[in-house]
């Protein structure tokens, strides 16, 4: 078998093997048990053919990166979103619980009043009592 046609054999192995990944000129050459200078001097067809899968891998990498911005940017944006409506309830929670705070207050203000009156009553109940019985 001709060198030439080793290395497309070797050169079609690899992109069956890893079709995603970039191919080495060296690791093509080795493959076939020659030097990477050989491919560049004697086979400058087959580093064309190198080039033109690295380029192909190249694109998708970067449509596959572009794919994930594009992705992120919507994440962000729904997050946005989400805490954006988040933020106005904790606002309208904040705004309820001063609000029952305050009121809690002001119970809590007439239940001291209304003790002190108790208080007040018992003590002329009391007092109307020894009167009485004296």
């Amino acid at each position: 078998m001709k060198t030439i046609d080793r290395l497309r054999t070797e050169l079609a192995r690899v992109q069956r093997v890893s079709p995603e990944s970039k191919i080495k000129v060296s690791h093509i050459a080795a493959g076939v048990g020659v030097s990477h200078s050989t491919l560049y001097n004697r086979y400058p067809e087959m580093i064309t053919l190198i080039k033109a899968h690295n380029a192909v891998v190249a694109l998708g990498h970067q449509q596959s990166y572009k794919a994930k911005c594009d992705k992120l940017k919507e994440d962000k944006h729904a997050l946005k979103t989400r805490n954006s409506t988040l933020t106005t309830r904790i606002q309208k929670l904040v705004s309820i619980n001063a609000k029952y705070e305050l009121e809690n207050t002001l119970l809590t203000d007439k239940v001291r009043l209304i003790k002190k009156e108790n208080a007040k009553m018992k003590q002329q109940l009391s007092n109307l009592v020894r009167f009485k019985s004296r």
